[in-house]
Protein backbone atom coordinates (compact mmCIF):
# COMPACT_ATOMS: atom_id res chain seq x y z
CA UNK A 1 0.00 0.00 0.00
CA UNK A 2 2.98 2.39 0.36
CA UNK A 3 4.56 1.62 -3.03
CA UNK A 4 3.52 4.98 -4.51
CA UNK A 5 5.49 6.73 -1.76
CA UNK A 6 8.71 4.72 -2.10
CA UNK A 7 11.68 4.98 -4.46
CA UNK A 8 14.54 2.49 -4.17
CA UNK A 9 17.95 3.68 -5.35
CA UNK A 10 20.80 1.23 -5.75
CA UNK A 11 24.39 1.48 -6.83
CA UNK A 12 26.97 -0.66 -8.56
CA UNK A 13 25.14 -1.01 -11.83
CA UNK A 14 27.03 -0.12 -14.97
CA UNK A 15 24.10 1.29 -16.94
CA UNK A 16 21.39 3.86 -16.37
CA UNK A 17 18.06 2.29 -15.57
CA UNK A 18 14.74 3.43 -14.09
CA UNK A 19 12.01 0.85 -13.64
CA UNK A 20 9.35 -0.47 -11.34
CA UNK A 21 8.64 -3.65 -9.42
CA UNK A 22 5.42 -4.17 -7.51
CA UNK A 23 4.63 -0.47 -7.82
CA UNK A 24 7.95 0.61 -6.25
CA UNK A 25 10.08 2.76 -8.55
CA UNK A 26 13.70 1.62 -8.81
CA UNK A 27 16.55 3.89 -9.93
CA UNK A 28 20.03 2.60 -10.68
CA UNK A 29 22.97 4.74 -9.67
CA UNK A 30 25.82 3.72 -11.97
CA UNK A 31 29.32 4.57 -10.91
CA UNK A 32 30.72 7.33 -13.11
CA UNK A 33 34.26 6.59 -12.00
CA UNK A 34 34.27 3.05 -13.38
CA UNK A 35 34.58 4.24 -16.99
CA UNK A 36 36.56 7.47 -16.53
CA UNK A 37 39.69 6.37 -18.35
CA UNK A 38 41.36 8.08 -21.27
CA UNK A 39 39.36 10.89 -22.82
CA UNK A 40 35.95 9.23 -22.34
CA UNK A 41 33.28 11.52 -20.94
CA UNK A 42 31.31 9.94 -18.10
CA UNK A 43 28.06 11.05 -16.49
CA UNK A 44 25.73 10.66 -13.57
CA UNK A 45 22.24 11.96 -12.78
CA UNK A 46 20.86 14.14 -10.02
CA UNK A 47 17.35 12.91 -9.26
CA UNK A 48 14.71 15.20 -7.80
CA UNK A 49 11.34 14.32 -6.40
CA UNK A 50 8.04 16.10 -5.99
CA UNK A 51 4.77 15.45 -4.25
CA UNK A 52 1.93 14.31 -6.46
CA UNK A 53 -1.73 13.61 -5.84
CA UNK A 54 -2.66 11.66 -2.70
CA UNK A 55 0.91 11.85 -1.40
CA UNK A 56 2.38 10.00 -4.38
CA UNK A 57 6.11 10.58 -4.74
CA UNK A 58 6.78 11.99 -8.22
CA UNK A 59 10.08 11.47 -9.97
CA UNK A 60 10.94 14.71 -11.77
CA UNK A 61 13.14 14.96 -14.86
CA UNK A 62 16.69 14.01 -13.87
CA UNK A 63 19.62 16.38 -14.44
CA UNK A 64 22.50 14.80 -16.31
CA UNK A 65 25.97 15.87 -15.14
CA UNK A 66 28.88 15.10 -17.47
CA UNK A 67 32.49 14.79 -16.37
CA UNK A 68 35.49 14.78 -18.70
CA UNK A 69 37.60 11.63 -18.75
CA UNK A 70 40.84 11.60 -16.85
CA UNK A 71 43.99 10.71 -18.72
CA UNK A 72 46.01 8.01 -17.01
Amino acid sequence: PLASRIVAMHGHRHMDWVGECGGVRIISAPSAVMASTGNNTVHFYVHRFGRGMAGRLSLLKPERVELPGMKT
